[in-house]
């Protein structure tokens, strides 16, 4: 019956500590929540912006204009999405492989030291690959995207030039 008690206490204890430093630290918790609503429509925005390259050029190719502004003028993303975060935000891409495959990187800078202290923390709940970089207070993100996707793509991929071949006709 002790054992139980304790292992009771303990619990109640470690869900006591877990609200204080919770409510104690409500700025690292929103820059957690904030690093995570960031993520999922700057991704996709990017890959939007692969996708318009490829259908323009028929290759894969880092994208010629990789600005918030041009995510944001082609309705990748709202127009007011810069507004919604502290940080300055900038983006990346960069073709491995033969260019099949593309890594897109998000990089979130801080204005201040303790900003940075809070994205510093904030990453350590992300399950992708990031770096934090003190010296500059930046957060970067990576996400590997494959932009030959199906057994139709692949046979209509030239390797060798990272570009699509159109279907023969007949």
């Amino acid at each position: 019956m002790q054992i139980g008690s304790l292992i009771l206490a303990a619990s109640i204890m470690a869900g006591l500590t877990a609200l204080t430093v919770s409510t104690l630290e409500p700025g690292r918790w929103i820059t957690s929540y904030k690093v995570d609503a960031v993520q999922a429509p700057m991704f996709d925005a990017m890959e939007q912006n692969m996708m318009h390259t490829i259908a323009n050029g028929g290759c894969i190719r880092n994208p010629a204009d990789t600005s918030m502004a041009f995510l944001m003028e082609n309705q990748w993303l709202p127009s007011d999405f810069e507004e919604r975060y502290s940080w300055a935000i900038t983006t990346s891409y960069f073709t491995l492989g033969y260019g099949e495959i593309a890594k897109l990187s998000l990089t979130l800078t801080a204005d201040s030291d303790e900003d940075a202290e809070k994205l510093k923390s904030a990453a350590q709940g992300i399950g992708s690959d990031w770096r934090f970089e003190p010296s500059t207070r930046s957060l970067t993100i990576h996400r590997t995207v494959p932009f030959v996707r199906s057994e139709f793509d692949e046979s209509h991929f030239d390797f060798a030039t990272g570009c699509f071949i159109p279907p023969r006709e007949g």
